[in-house]
């Protein structure tokens, strides 16, 4: 019994001991709680900052998606306007190809039409400038004729006083010097 008691001081001992002082695995358990809880608030942080900053990516691509929609109903638009820009100037282009090819054949008829004309004036000019030829040969060979008429007129003259002074001779009277000769007819030309 004697090794009871020392046992049972020690167990006894033993027992206050535990009571007055926690033991070493308790406070490592409470030491791995609060490092986990510390580690939790720290990921809730984390992934609270996380949820903020994808909320804000969120935030941020719906603004851009909007925008983004927006602009593609604007190109759309534009899209539209510019086919239909188009098709009216493939119209006028297509109108503007037709008026040309008509103003080309408009062009080649007064070319022809032009053309008839110079050489119509030509050939008129041409016989302009020999009728033209013969009348200035007619008239150089009027003159030449008047000339003539006017030089027989002058022998004439002197022949007929010639004649008149010949009479006076041959019937013994003074020639007549005041006498002129009758002129003879002036003939008609053309």
């Amino acid at each position: 019994m004697a090794t009871e008691p020392d046992t049972a001081l020690t167990k006894s001992g033993g027992a206050e001991k535990s009571k007055g002082r926690t033991p070493l695995g308790m406070w490592l358990f409470v030491l791995v709680l609060a490092g986990l809880a510390a580690y939790g608030g720290y990921m809730a942080l984390h992934h609270k900052q996380l949820h903020a900053d994808s909320e804000m990516v969120r935030k941020a691509l719906a603004s851009d998606k909007d925008r983004l929609e927006a602009s593609v109903a604007s190109l759309k638009e534009e899209l539209k306007t510019s086919k239909e820009a188009y098709a009216l100037s493939k119209a006028s282009a297509e109108a503007l190809q037709a008026d040309a090819q008509a103003a080309s054949a408009k062009i080649s008829e007064l070319v022809g039409t032009v053309a008839k004309a110079l050489a119509g004036a030509k050939e008129s000019a041409e016989k302009n400038l020999n009728a033209q030829s013969v009348l200035k040969a007619a008239e150089e060979a009027k003159e030449k004729l008047i000339n003539e008429n006017d030089s027989l007129k002058n022998q004439i003259a002197e022949a007929q006083k010639k004649l008149d002074a010949a009479v006076s001779d041959l019937a013994g009277t003074p020639p007549e010097s005041t006498s002129a000769p009758s002129p003879l007819p002036e003939p008609t030309y053309p």
